[in-house]
């Protein structure tokens, strides 16, 4: 059986935010841990499947959306690790040159 990536993406998006409708309300009524933690559950576990089916469709339907995936034609890795790369440093630029001095969280 196979089921598309748009169809995937739908579910998990849908489940996410029904589970996440769920959490809310029942942190709003005091709800005790283990009623927190089953919507909980589904609410993280769906972030794994909708980065990755998003980024799927991105690269594959979408890329006037997700300008960058489509660098060097979607035929090359260059520009992925190019973006990461460049990503994670300006990353690290930023909390290493950017923090107050005595803060140290």
């Amino acid at each position: 059986m196979s089921i598309s990536g748009q169809t995937l993406f739908i579910s998990e998006i849908t489940l996410a935010t029904v589970s996440g409708l769920i959490l809310f309300i029942v942190l709003i009524s005091g709800g005790r841990l283990y009623a927190v933690c089953i919507p909980l559950f589904f609410t993280v576990s769906s972030v794994g499947i909708v980065t990755t089916t998003g980024s799927s469709l991105a690269m594959q339907n979408y890329v006037q959306a997700a300008p960058l995936t489509g660098l060097g034609g979607g035929k090359l890795a260059i520009p992925m690790g190019l973006i990461i790369v460049l990503s994670n440093m300006v990353a690290f630029y930023m909390i290493f040159t950017r923090r107050k001095p005595g803060n140290n969280q």
